[in-house]
């Protein structure tokens, strides 16, 4: 009878080691969150740059040597571009476990992103200074029927250009909804910030000088540079301070599955992703910036 009874109790306990175990389990499969795989992207980046260009900017930029002067001919101007950058992300995807049933795979995404090139080009026309003028010949306008003379003008020049560089890095985060996740070709969008850190800022300050020869200074339409001469430049490199940079960008993104369920490549992903983004970055040097503009981007991903 005691035998009975003893072998009931260890029945009992280990059925209930048991089922402790299945909701041990049970509980791990069902986390919240699990580290579901990495990635690598890479492309270039197209913005818009807009700010307001002054004097104040440009001597900044420059270390106060910089300044736009008025010529003799023409006045001095400023203009500013960005070129395209390069671009290099990688980091680690994480799945997220929602309660609710969702045909929409949850992802967190977190990692690195390296922008190879930003680019504000400020250029500073010079001055202009007629050195000597020669009579050649004279013209008579159809239109009006007056006798107009042409002179070969010998003309002094100077032009000075300053172009800024940065490079610009951001820790990238981002929020994706993917689109049966399961399949070869899977379709994902999101929401995504990214705060990021301005630093290697140089001003490359470059000067010109020379003699230029023009034929006719005075009728743009028939006017005929001939050739220059007494020609030097030189250039110097600035450093400039750092900043911090703030990124709101949206994910658009296919994905496509190397291989099937019993493929080894069906843990490898190839995907093309375009990204809306808008940007602030802020330096001491150029106040705060704002661009607009398109990432485009080729990637891998690895399934874990």
């Amino acid at each position: 009878m005691i035998k009975a009874i003893l072998i009931s109790i260890i029945f009992v306990l280990n059925l209930q080691g048991l089922q402790a175990q299945e909701v041990e389990t049970e509980a791990t499969a069902q986390k919240k969150v699990s580290i579901s795989g990495a990635y690598i992207m890479w492309g270039n980046r197209d913005s818009d740059h807009r700010t307001t260009l002054n004097n104040n900017v440009l001597g900044s930029l420059s270390g106060g040597v910089v300044e736009v002067n008025t010529g003799t001919f023409y006045s001095g101007n400023m203009g500013a571009h960005q070129s395209p950058m390069r671009v290099f992300m990688g980091g680690l995807t994480i799945d997220v476990n929602t309660k609710a049933k969702s045909k929409y795979l949850h992802q967190f995404r977190a990692g690195f992103t390296y922008n190879h090139q930003n680019v504000y080009g400020y250029a500073s026309n010079g001055t202009s200074k007629l050195l000597n003028r020669t009579y050649i010949d004279t013209i008579v306008s159809s239109a009006t029927g007056n006798i107009l003379p042409i002179y070969r003008d010998s003309i002094y020049r100077t032009l000075t250009s300053a172009t800024y560089t940065n490079r610009y890095a951001t820790l990238d985060f981002s929020y994706i909804f993917r689109l049966h996740p399961e399949k070869m070709i899977s379709f994902y969008t999101g929401i995504g910030i990214g705060l990021g850190l301005v630093f290697n800022a140089t001003t490359k300050v470059e000067d010109y000088n020379y003699i230029e020869v023009v034929q006719n200074m005075y009728f743009p339409n028939i006017y005929a540079p001939q050739n220059q001469t007494n020609y030097n430049s030189s250039e110097r490199i600035i450093r400039n301070s750092p900043g911090l940079g703030l990124d709101v960008f949206v994910p658009l993104g296919i994905s496509v599955r190397l291989g099937k369920e019993a493929d080894v490549w069906k843990n490898v992903s190839l995907f093309a992703e375009l990204r809306p983004t808008m940007s602030i970055q802020h330096t001491k040097d150029t106040g705060s910036n704002t661009q607009s503009g398109a990432v485009r981007l080729f990637g891998v991903r690895a399934h874990f």
